[in-house]
């Protein structure tokens, strides 16, 4: 064959393949729709098993915060500041970040369904919070939730023997160590929230707990119910409507107000929230200041709202958290050292 007639069916073949390969493209790919039903019909996705799962503590940029598996969910979440500081509003807790100087924070025990127990240990205080959850009939999709927020006052260092040489005695520390504490609900589908606060000045102890808020949308419907051995009397809260999840810290510090004791012109200030709700307001905030140590208990209730349930019989009175003499736990504390239990038994069976 001569070089000018190879050369030529060169040429042809790469023609060819130029046609073909501009042919293919011009026309729509070839596709075939994947079915739904059969990402439905996994374990992971449907039935028992997606219920369980549904509530969990799914937030984790938040020290604490809780969620559903669903695209527009309910959210709920923790916050606190050290009122006796000069710049208390520039330094709540909320996000995870490593300015707060947290020497400890995360999950030290999490069976990744109903229940987890995690220790915060700031600078003046240390927290540790107990999620429970449990399943149950009357219990809406999803079931319901507890947590325990537990605060003391972070050990005080052992001082150096020069330091003891420099301390004066009479120089005492008259003010007791305090902590205010949020804990907020908030809606991303927009969903109103019903703040429920009548009442509540008077109560006390951790006893039955008091109905805060309530909303729909979620589980048929759900109640928070709040105790706190400091009592709820002194109860602050705030209802807005807010399209944005992702600023709540900064809403809450733009919303505190300054309040003074009368005659009161020196010292720290006391940061509050206004006691205001918006109409339909989608975030419910509440913010509880306390002397330490202080207890807190939140209950998520799902369900019809049928009358003023309390903490201790929804959360806590269950047939999987019977303790061995046969008895119900008596309170979230116990509800979720049982579950602490099976947790390390289970980590002590496997070593």
């Amino acid at each position: 064959m001569s070089g000018a007639a190879m050369r030529a069916g060169v040429a042809a073949l790469v023609a060819a393949v130029v046609y073909s390969w501009l042919s293919g493209a011009a026309r729509s790919p070839e596709t075939i729709p994947y079915s739904k039903s059969n990402l439905a019909q996994l374990p992971q996705f449907c039935g028992q098993h997606a219920e369980d799962l549904f509530w969990s503590t799914y937030r984790p940029g938040q020290y604490f915060g809780m969620r559903t598996r669903s695209p527009k969910s309910l959210l709920a979440g923790l916050m606190w500041f050290d009122p006796q500081r000069p710049d208390a509003l520039s330094n709540i807790r909320h996000n995870a970040q490593e300015r707060d100087g947290l020497s400890k924070y995360g999950w030290e025990a999490h069976d990744g369904k109903t229940y987890g127990r995690q220790e915060l240990h700031d600078t003046p205080f240390h927290l540790t919070t107990s999620w429970v959850k449990r399943q149950c009939t009357s219990c809406g999709y999803g079931g319901d939730w507890a947590l325990l927020l537990d605060v003391k006052k972070a050990p005080t260092p052992i001082p150096t023997p020069d330091a003891s040489a420099e301390h004066d005695p009479s120089d005492q520390d008259v003010k007791l160590p305090r902590i205010s504490v949020f804990f907020y609900v908030a809606d991303e589908a927009g969903r109103s929230a019903e703040i429920q606060t009548d009442g509540l000045k008077g109560r006390s102890g951790l006893q039955g707990g008091s109905r805060v808020v309530q909303g729909g949308g979620v589980a048929g419907g759900w109640q928070l119910h709040m105790g706190s051995s400091s009592g709820l009397g002194k109860l602050r809260h705030l209802g807005v409507q807010t399209p944005h999840m992702h600023n709540l810290t900064e809403l809450v510090q733009q919303s505190l107000v300054l309040k003074r004791s009368k005659g009161q012109s020196r010292g720290t200030p006391a940061y509050q929230l206004p006691n205001t709700a918006a109409a339909a307001s989608n975030v419910a905030i509440f913010q509880l200041t306390a002397t330490l140590p202080f207890t807190l208990e939140v209950a998520f209730l799902g369900g019809p709202s049928n009358g003023q349930k309390t903490i201790r019989e929804p959360v806590t009175a269950c047939s999987d958290c019977a303790s061995k003499d046969g008895t119900q736990p008596e309170s979230i504390s116990d509800r979720a050292k049982a579950l602490q239990g099976r947790i390390s038994n289970r980590v002590v069976t496997q070593c």
